[in-house]
Formats: structure tokens, sequence, C-alpha cells
């Protein structure tokens, strides 16, 4: 329910003790947010409001449409590239998810080095600095309790033997780097490739790239993907819980959503 005391009469009550009244003893909480106002690319609300089409944000009515569209069409390019590696090596769990090459490190590479990319966008996005001369997965790891990274997980559309993936479960902050399992083979294959060669394995591909699309979706929405027919290995099987209060609600008639500085 999305009320505002300016459009309704309130019988000389405040607003709160008239909302009590109005709900029939229902818990009333305040919501974290004034009506119309949303974090840039943090998607916040109800898997239930997103599967019965009530009214929520839409990234088409924010000034991150086209930061949208970009990364879509970069994270699409990426499925493709991962497509075709699956056609060499076919992604079977009796082996082949160990397998190495070159052409899954360069898969590897280009997919981090994405994930790099929204993660420094929703940092700057909000006025996060980081917390040296550069960006690092310090500062990136910041990013898992405002999106709730650690609660998405993914499967395979093409390949249902292949276990869900949740690209950010175990993420921490005390090691945030060498906690996730697949930005540590990045790291290694891109400064020591004769060393670390094997660490390009495919199932590090597979991760990597489903944790582009938990990027995307924990950004813009997982309705914003579908209506946008994004051409996907993968669909999300799990996603966060947001609580009443922390969802995003409609702006009052007149006005536009207007986004605000999220507690990063």
């Amino acid at each position: 329910m999305n009320l505002h005391p300016m459009q309704m009469d309130l019988k000389g009550k405040n607003f709160r003790d008239w909302l009590k009244d109005y709900s029939n003893g229902s818990t009333v909480e305040q919501s974290e947010l004034d009506a119309g106002r949303y974090y840039p690319r943090v998607w916040r609300t109800a898997p239930e409001l997103e599967t019965h089409g009530d009214p929520i944000l839409r990234v088409e009515d924010t000034q991150e449409f086209d930061t949208f569209v970009n990364a879509l069409e970069q994270i699409e390019g990426l499925c493709e590239d991962l497509l075709y590696v699956f056609r060499v090596v076919h992604p079977a769990m009796d082996g082949n998810l160990n397998a190495y090459g070159g052409a899954i490190r360069d898969v590897i590479i280009l997919a981090c080095t994405e994930v790099e990319a929204q993660w420094r966008g929703v940092l700057e996005a909000h006025s996060v600095t980081p917390e040296g001369n550069y960006y690092n997965t310090q500062d990136y790891v910041k990013l898992l309790p405002a999106l709730k990274l650690n609660e998405y997980a993914v499967k395979s559309i093409r390949y249902p033997s292949l276990k869900a993936i949740a690209p950010f479960r175990g993420w921490a902050a005390s090691d945030p780097t060498k906690s996730l399992n697949w930005y540590s083979a990045y790291n290694k294959v891109k400064h020591d490739r004769e060393m670390a060669f094997s660490e390009a394995s495919l199932i590090r591909a597979i991760e990597v790239v489903a944790g582009c699309v938990v990027m995307l979706a924990a950004q813009f929405g997982v309705q914003a993907l579908e209506r946008h027919h994004f051409k996907s290995l993968f669909e999300i099987t799990e996603r966060p819980k947001w609580e009443p209060k922390q969802w995003y609600y409609q702006p009052i008639p007149g006005e536009k959503w207007s986004g605000e500085r999220c507690p990063i």
C-alpha cells in the first residue's frame, strides 16, 4: 500500500494513527525511502510484485536505462562466447568442468573485467570512493550487503545437469579476493598464465559469466531482463527477499522517480 498524507483526509489524526486505524491494526512501518525515491542500480522489491506485474520501478523510467542496455549487450556477448566454448568442450559433470585452455581463459578475463565494471559503476553511482588509489575487492565487497549478492543463484537453461550456481555465496570481507574462487582464478591467470594456466578452467568461466548475470539482475531486476529478451544461458532461480520497508514505492501523481545515495 503506497499512501501519501497529502492525498487523503486524516480526520484530525496524525498520519501514523490514521494509518493504524485504516489498516485494521496491521503492523505499520515507515519505509526507508519516501514514495518515488530509489537507490540507482540497486534493485529492491518483492519477487511477488514482479511476478504479478504490480506497479514497480522500471529501469526504463530512470536515468540508468542507457547503462542497463549497454551492460545487457556486453553480457549477452559473454554468454555467446561461453556457448562457443561449450561447442568445443561440453559442460558435463564427468571431468570436463576442469578442462582449461586459451579460449576459456579469454572468457574468464573478459567476464571478470565486466563484473569489475559493474561493481565500480554501482559504487560510483553512490559516490563511494576507493580506500586506496584504485578500486579493488576491498571496495567491491561492500556491495555484498547492499545488493544481497550472496542470495542470488542461477541454473543453466540448456544444460540442466549442471548444478545451480551462487557466484557470490561465500564472498567475505576478510578475504575478498580469495573467497571468490572465480575471481581468484582470474587474478592468477591474468598475472601468471605460465604457472597458473590450469586455473582457467571451464567451471570458473561458467561461474564468472553467471556472476555477470547476477550483477545485472541485482541492479535492474529480473523483469527488466525478461522485458528486453535477455539472451542468457542462465535463469535466476534464487533471489533476495527484501522487507516491505525496503521496497521502492510509486511516486505520488505529478512527480517522477528520483535517485538517492545508498548507504554502502
